[in-house]
């Protein structure tokens, strides 16, 4: 896919913050395809934006991108979300899978584009129910509270 339409993909080495918001605000799907991330911060700024992304099931990703508000591309994974990314025949085998699942995932929303507006909708709720400041500084405090004993 990405080999016969090169002119769509744009590299970008660095970017200020602003205009990579911007982008989640001009797009509309959001793709972090990884081997291994510590989080995924940047699916997090997209859905906030309600732009919905295609990730890995790697890692902590599983946490902040689901079916309901975004693409799974599905690795193998062991007990805590690790695939297997630090050998050459790992990476290879995962590169194989991420681009077949993403090719489906694009086809997909190219015969049924209201999916794009439909999880755009549901990754914004979601960042509003689960990862807003408020929700986030609840949850601490309640964590504090049942720390030191208190309700």
């Amino acid at each position: 896919l990405m080999g016969r339409h090169p002119e769509h993909i744009v590299h970008h080495p660095t970017l200020p913050n602003a205009r990579v918001l911007q982008l989640f605000r001009e797009n509309d799907i959001a793709l972090l395809p990884t081997y291994h991330d510590s989080y995924g911060y940047s699916v997090l700024e997209g859905q906030a934006h309600g732009c919905p992304a295609i990730t890995t099931n790697v890692a902590a990703l599983p946490e902040i991108n689901d079916p309901a508000s975004g693409w799974m591309l599905e690795m193998p994974v062991d007990a805590i979300g690790d695939a297997p990314w630090r050998s050459r025949e790992g990476r290879a085998r995962m590169s194989r899978l991420m681009e077949d699942q993403l090719e489906a995932h694009l086809q997909e929303v190219v015969r049924n584009p209201a999916l794009v507006r439909i999880k755009g909708a549901q990754a914004l709720e979601r960042i509003r129910a689960e990862h807003s400041p408020e929700s986030r500084a609840a949850l601490i405090e309640a964590i504090y509270a049942r720390a030191v004993g208190r309700s």
